[in-house]
This record gives C-alpha cells, structure tokens and sequence, in this order.
C-alpha cells in the first residue's frame, strides 16, 4: 500500500458497516488464526488494510496506479 496523506492519514470519518453474518464470522476467525503473520489485531484494522489493497489492485487495473480523483460527497 501506499504511504503518506492520500493514505489514511488526516482526519477519520466514521462510517456504519453492516455484514452478513458469516462474513463478520469469517473475519473474525480469519483475524484470529492469521494474526501471528500478519500482525492485525482488531477488526477495524483488517477492514482499513482490505480497503486499501482492492483500492491499490484497482487504482492499477484501471487507472496506470494512479488514485482515482475525489467524488463530491
């Protein structure tokens, strides 16, 4: 992943996310057994790590790598 403001930095936004819940299962146990290989703790973590590598895959796929421009909100 990328590094630097575009990155995470700067301000939080709260969002609401809501899961099926095998999928919230699936995570928790994913967090669980892979956390000696990859350091993630906390769901929050993993969820942040997961946007930012579909983010990058797409940025590449799509757009040279380049971040997409903003969208109004």
């Amino acid at each position: 992943m990328r590094s630097g403001p575009q990155d995470g930095e700067g301000p939080i936004k709260k969002i609401l996310l809501s899961l099926p819940q095998q999928d919230k299962q699936r995570m928790v146990s994913t967090i669980v057994w892979a956390r000696p290989h990859t350091g993630i703790k906390n769901q929050q973590d993993f969820i942040r790590q997961a946007i930012g590598e579909l983010c990058d895959r797409l940025e590449a796929e799509y757009n040279g790598g380049q971040r997409f421009p903003d969208v109004a909100e």
